[in-house]
């Protein structure tokens, strides 16, 4: 019974204390960085990897935004997701990435560790299981005996994964040709069935239609690294197994430019794809569509946006909703998230954070077929947009806490209270249960006591733990052994 006890208050005092720690130690300042990944599982974006400024540094950590939290308190705060295996986890930066597995398991492959080397285990698929709580990463050794189905190691790759959980893999950097990979993420084994007729690509994007078509668009020619013109679009058909190539007529007269590092995403009525960002793009030419169905771009209306435009940052559908975090802006690594709202497709509004409840801080820009080359603020109802106003960053200790942060430290403060009082308690039980316990004295022998009988052991008689050891002490200090642990 007393161990029984002991062991009771002991599992008590560990839970509540990993309550606290997880607690402490969710809230994440990931530090600003680009060419990292991004995948929505759930109403959770988890980040992996990057590299900062001039690719000083390579990032290995896995942390993850609660969309619905953001959208409720209208505020930015990253969690720490901790990995099961995490000592195993390389450094990288623009590996190849895609969401498979009913949607809960991030398949990676290649990318860089710094300025100059990449990973070269061509034979080898990461994998990170997620389940909040018990994430697991671990390696997937390729031991085909045919090791021409393998791609080479590469970098600056886009991947999607279809209904039958084929990973395709086409183009990048390093040694890379123009076949097709296909990777069976359930079987583990590896595909190529074709190659593509036009010239191998890197920071392209490739966006999966409702057909099993794959639309890769835009992105630097491998051989003479110069960006290519968007109009040049390649598609692969993951049902004939063909390429093809479409040109884009410029029917409505827009200015478009060549461009790499940008995002596309297709939006809720699986005909438009949303290209948005990019190197060397400005703000009033960043967010452009392109119609699936008639084949043709336009620019939508929008107001002011974000100013830097970013390049390497990565672009997620979340319901009507494009989330835009990090990338390069204007030169520098940046942690900046910001949201663009898609609900209306004859307007899209860039939000200030997290608020859609509200009116945006800025009127809409009047439509026009060719970017307007006024000045950004005469269509900011005279506010200026000229930085990243609607932007939000992530929580840190040197900002006014929010009242998530509020109700967090409440939350800490009511658990330690109820950790004293329960300290409190356990100290009184445990002084009160190691005192000297006085004999109950039984009345039945009194009249023996008085004839002169002498009674001799009755220490023990009547004792409230009368075969109890003297564990006291020893479980007292496997407690405090526990806790340190």
């Amino acid at each position: 019974m007393i161990i029984a006890k002991n062991m009771h208050l002991r599992n008590t005092f560990v839970f509540l204390l990993a309550i606290i720690s997880g607690r402490i130690l969710a809230d994440y300042t990931p530090d600003p960085r680009y060419a990292n990944t991004a995948s929505l599982i759930g109403n959770n974006i988890y980040y992996f990897g990057g590299t900062s400024t001039n690719n000083k540094i390579a990032y290995n950590d896995f942390f993850f935004l609660n969309l619905e939290n953001a959208f409720k308190s209208n505020s930015t705060i990253f969690e720490l997701e901790l990995i099961l295996g995490k000592e195993d986890i390389p450094s990288m930066y623009g590996p190849t990435y895609a969401v498979g597995e009913n949607s809960s398991t991030i398949f990676l492959f290649g990318g860089w560790v710094n300025a100059s080397d990449i990973i070269s285990q061509s034979q080898v698929i990461y994998k990170i299981y997620v389940k909040p709580g018990s994430t697991t990463w671990s390696q997937i050794i390729n031991n085909q005996e045919n090791t021409t189905t393998w791609p080479s190691a590469r970098s600056s790759a886009a991947a999607v994964i279809d209904t039958r959980e084929y990973m395709y893999i086409w183009g990048g950097q390093i040694n890379v040709d123009k076949r097709m990979y296909v990777y069976d993420t359930i079987h583990n084994v590896w595909h190529n069935p074709s190659n593509s007729t036009a010239s191998v690509r890197f920071n392209y994007t490739a966006t999966l239609l409702g057909d099993g078509r794959i639309l890769y668009i835009g992105g630097s020619n491998s051989s003479t690294l110069k960006p290519v013109n968007l109009s040049q679009i390649l598609i692969y058909d993951t049902v004939s197994l063909q390429w093809s190539t479409k040109t884009v007529p410029n029917t409505n007269k827009l200015s478009l430019f060549p461009r790499d590092g940008h995002t596309s995403i297709l939006s809720p009525d699986e005909k438009t794809i949303i290209i948005y960002g990019g190197l060397d793009v400005d703000d009033k030419t960043a967010l452009l569509l392109l119609d699936t169905t008639s084949f043709s771009f336009s620019y939508p209306k929008t107001n002011a946006g974000p100013n830097p435009v970013p390049a390497f940052h990565t672009s997620i559908l979340y319901k009507n909703f494009m989330i835009v975090s990090f990338g390069l802006r204007n030169g520098s690594a940046s942690s900046d998230v910001n949201v663009l709202e898609i609900s209306n497709s004859s307007n899209y509004r860039w939000l200030a954070g997290f608020d859609y409840s509200s009116p945006s801080n800025s009127s809409p820009k009047p439509s026009t077929n060719t970017p307007s080359n006024s000045n950004p603020e005469s269509n900011n109802n005279g506010s200026n947009n000229s930085g990243n106003t609607n932007s939000t960053k992530a929580t840190s200790g040197k900002e006014p806490p929010s009242s998530s942060t509020k109700g967090t430290i409440g939350i800490i403060f009511g658990i330690l209270a109820g950790l004293s009082i329960l300290g409190g308690f356990t100290f009184w039980y445990r002084r009160r249960r190691d005192l000297p316990t006085l004999p109950i004295f039984d009345h039945s022998h009194f009249s023996e006591m008085q004839a002169g009988e002498t009674q001799t052991s009755n220490n023990n008689r009547g004792l409230i733990n009368e075969e109890a050891p003297n564990d006291g002490p020893q479980n007292s200090n496997r407690i405090v052994t526990d806790i340190q642990l």
